[in-house]
């Protein structure tokens, strides 16, 4: 981009700051642009991890996670667009915020998340969208037709994606069922879970325990409506799965990474939506998990090109309660397997954790039975 003509010098005339590089090939000329690009004095330098390619996968990760992060900024296009908003109304934007934007490329790298350090609620594009869709549904259901208009939401706008209104035949589907498997340790769910993944419309990844592991500590994060907060929720939960002992991939075998802006915008304007639709309840700060959890299942979906997913978590059914209310009655699914106590028991003394005692492992059992 720089050898050969006189962009830098363009840049530097009309003042501009910031350099988003996308294109191909990822590992060639977007890197060298890079490159140069990051010794221009005051210009902020971001890499477009998604908006570029290579001839392959391995080469392509090579310099997104290797090249890039030692040159300048990485970032996807949807987070790309949010810096180019914050940008655009620049005169607008709180002084704290603003410096975060200007400072990131040079002394925090290491995080893209756009916060407002006074902790009032973005009013995002994502959540306008939904709001305005919600309205433009509720139009054409009675007002006193409150499930349908529930129904409406929770199968439709808790979900709602503004670029991709309808599904494709393929791809992501918003109002799909989803599904969680309900059952005791050793009775073939990772089996299950494996073969189940093999769809084409199913995805089905190894599960971090999200709800099991951190409703416990939820409180720890303090008041989850401080934005701060709800994003270091994300960022920890966003985390945790990357780190899984079994790494999530997508459809062309990469690890996949989350978009923590991403979801923080949908946590963010699904709680608002569930607190306008069920007026009746008591919609909770714990929302904010199952929205995260929904969201990263979401995502990984999208990512493996899936309609729809699988969480094999077992005990997500102690949060069956919230999660009604979250996916509605339409949405949520259960698988329930039941292996008899003697194989589970056998199963059991033979591996390395929990309870080695036939009479321990099926107490248990009967236990989560009844």
């Amino acid at each position: 981009a720089f050898d050969g003509t006189n962009l830098a010098d363009i840049l530097k005339e009309r003042n501009i700051k910031s350099f988003f590089a996308g294109g191909f090939l990822t590992n060639m000329c977007v890197e060298e642009s890079i490159h140069e690009a990051s010794q221009i004095e005051g210009l902020d330098v971001y890499a477009l991890t998604d908006g570029c390619a290579a001839k392959s996968p391995e080469e392509h990760f090579a310099a997104t996670n290797g090249t890039f992060p030692l040159l300048c900024s990485t970032c996807t296009c949807h987070q790309a667009a949010s810096i180019v908003r914050s940008l655009v109304t620049r005169d607008g934007v709180p002084p704290a915020l603003m410096g975060n934007i200007i400072n990131n490329s040079r002394a925090k790298r290491a995080s893209l998340a756009l916060r407002n350090t006074i902790g009032e609620r973005r009013n995002t594009f994502l959540q306008a969208a939904r709001h305005s869709a919600y309205m433009k549904m509720v139009e054409q259901v009675p007002s006193n037709d409150l499930p349908s208009r529930t129904r409406l939401s929770i199968a439709t706008l808790l979900n709602y994606y503004p670029e991709k209104e309808e599904p494709d035949e393929a791809g992501f589907d918003p109002a799909c069922p989803i599904f969680m498997m309900v059952g005791s340790q050793r009775s073939g769910s990772n089996w299950l879970r494996t073969m189940l993944s093999e769809r084409e419309d199913l995805a089905g990844p190894h599960p971090p325990h999200i709800l099991r592991d951190f409703f416990p500590i939820l409180d720890k994060f303090g008041d989850l409506e401080n934005e701060e907060n709800l994003h270091i929720l994300v960022d920890h939960v966003c985390t945790f799965v990357e780190k899984n002992q079994v790494t999530w991939l997508d459809k062309h075998g990469r690890p996949v990474k989350f978009d923590r802006e991403r979801v923080l915008d949908v946590a963010i304007s699904t709680v608002d939506i569930m607190r306008m639709v069920h007026k009746d309840k008591d919609i909770h700060q714990k929302y904010y998990l199952i929205a995260i959890f929904d969201e990263i299942q979401n995502l990984n979906a999208i990512a493996c090109d899936k309609r729809t997913w699988i969480c094999k978590s077992m005990g997500n059914s102690q949060y069956h309660d919230m999660l009604l209310t979250y996916y509605g009655e339409e949405r949520l699914r259960y698988i329930y397997l039941v292996r008899d106590c003697r194989d589970v028991a056998l199963s059991f003394m033979k591996t390395p954790v929990g309870d080695c005692h036939y009479y321990a492992i099926i107490s248990k059992w009967t236990k989560l039975q009844r």
